[in-house]
């Protein structure tokens, strides 16, 4: 099974002042991307994020605050 956020996975973040959960349409290992569906941080509801060695995600800024990412839920439908 692979580690780390996965296509179809919720991303849980928290931060600013309501936290932030999004979808996971895209992971570009090679890359070093998570792309998300989301519907706060641009008007165009999706946003890409730095995926570290380790599965780490990076810490988003935005004009709402900070979020750093808690965890991920796996869709059970992907393993």
């Amino acid at each position: 099974m692979k580690a780390g956020p996965r296509e179809g996975d919720a991303l849980l973040f928290y931060g600013g002042a309501f936290g932030h959960v999004a979808l996971v349409s895209h992971v570009d290992q090679r890359a070093g991307t998570v792309d998300l569906v989301e519907e706060n941080w641009s008007p165009a509801g999706q946003a890409s994020l730095a995926l570290y060695p380790g599965n780490v995600v990076a810490i988003r800024d935005s004009s709402l605050g900070s979020y750093t990412v808690a965890g991920w839920l796996h869709n059970a439908r992907s393993r």
